[in-house]
């Protein structure tokens, strides 16, 4: 059997769906499943399509993501978004509209939320690193 295939089994078994169910939520073939965990498909143009209905990225299904991946997105995490909130809360505060207390207490609020996101990936992980 290929990774594929073991993959797509071991998410389907986890989500207690056969794959009847499994073909359905994707919108592809029941036979396309069987092959594809049986091993006589080794490719599928309904990789996606089989990720998003099991809600997991086409790389975990393939067995692509490893934890050096992970430890790569997770230093490339930015967010823009809370830099900007950042540009928008010192303008109010040159504008007069926010202390400098309350200025300090929306970064707290975001450096803390940054940290609470890469604990999260941390703990993914090595929750990832434990299956192995």
């Amino acid at each position: 059997m290929s990774k594929l295939g073991d993959n797509l089994r071991k998410f389907r078994q986890a989500q207690k769906l056969t794959q009847k169910q499994l073909a359905q939520k994707a919108g592809i073939p029941q036979s396309i499943i069987s092959q594809l965990e049986t091993g006589s498909a080794q490719s599928t143009g309904s990789i996606v399509e089989l990720a998003k209905a099991l809600k997991i990225t086409a790389e975990e299904l393939k067995g692509n993501l490893n934890t050096t991946n992970l430890r790569e997105i997770e230093s490339q995490i930015h967010f823009p978004q809370f830099d900007e909130m950042l540009v928008r809360m010192n303008i109010l505060k040159t504008e007069g509209k926010l202390t400098d207390e309350q200025l300090r207490s929306i970064e707290n609020i975001i450096n803390s939320m940054t940290k609470s996101i890469h604990v999260l990936m941390d703990n993914f992980m090595l929750l990832h690193e434990k299956k192995k």
